[in-house]
């Protein structure tokens, strides 16, 4: 298959996905709610019409505090059954998900070896939103307990094929553990939640009085 071919299907499969969610958007499947900013404040400029896969998306910069966010956006309850049935399919499409793991184990021993210059060893990790949960391969060759949650069961299915612990899921099925992590990490999740400062609050509660949180999230000049 030539090049523009694989790039044709790519976009083809894609576009179905696009398509799918469009019509469970326009039917209220997927119910769509106005919000304010995080902030409180509702004076706002409109920066964005739609995003790079033609959904229409209002991307407003709060005139108060200066934060980005999506006014009208999907309910809670819709944004996770697109987690569990699109998201991945549209955003990751056509991308190597072995190449894409390696660069996840990169990034995981980086940390750990960031960690480990500061003689800081945690032994219980877990990934919020850890797509394949790369990031913790690291720490579990190393005897570290590390669980990794993610919403798309394709990906926590290639995780466990891996031999890492990964579910599918979210937050509530590390709450159901009990444990308290050394280490959480966050990273591209934190865009993603509706009430920040709430989800925050559970994820601090599901850390050791002593754990550290990594978090990474988008900017305007730099994605990593």
């Amino acid at each position: 298959m030539t090049s523009d071919r694989v790039e044709v299907a790519v976009q083809t499969a894609a576009s179905f996905y696009i398509r799918q969610v469009q019509a469970k958007i326009a039917m209220g499947e997927y119910a769509m709610e106005s919000v304010s900013c995080f902030c409180g404040g509702t004076d706002s400029t409109q920066m964005t019409q739609q995003d790079r896969y033609g959904f229409e998306y209002h991307m407003m910069l709060c005139k108060a505090c200066g934060i980005l966010y999506a006014n009208p956006r999907m309910t809670a309850d819709a944004y996770q059954e697109f987690y569990k049935n699109e998201y991945r399919l549209i955003y990751d499409h056509g991308f190597d998900r072995d190449a894409g793991f390696m660069r996840g184990v990169k990034c995981g021993e980086n940390l750990k070896s960031y960690l480990d210059d500061y003689g800081i060893t945690p032994n219980v990790i877990f990934d919020i939103g850890c797509n394949v949960g790369a990031w913790l391969k690291a720490f579990h060759d190393t005897g570290s307990t590390v669980l990794g949650v993610d919403y798309h069961g394709a990906n926590t299915a290639y995780g466990r094929d891996h031999g890492l612990p990964i579910v599918e899921g979210g937050i509530d099925a590390l709450e159901a553990t009990g444990m308290k992590a050394d280490l959480v990490i966050l990273n591209h999740v934190a865009e993603h939640f509706l009430d920040f400062e709430h989800e925050m609050e559970r994820v601090r509660a599901l850390m050791a009085n002593d754990g550290l949180l990594y978090m990474g999230v988008p900017g305007l000049y730099t994605w990593e």
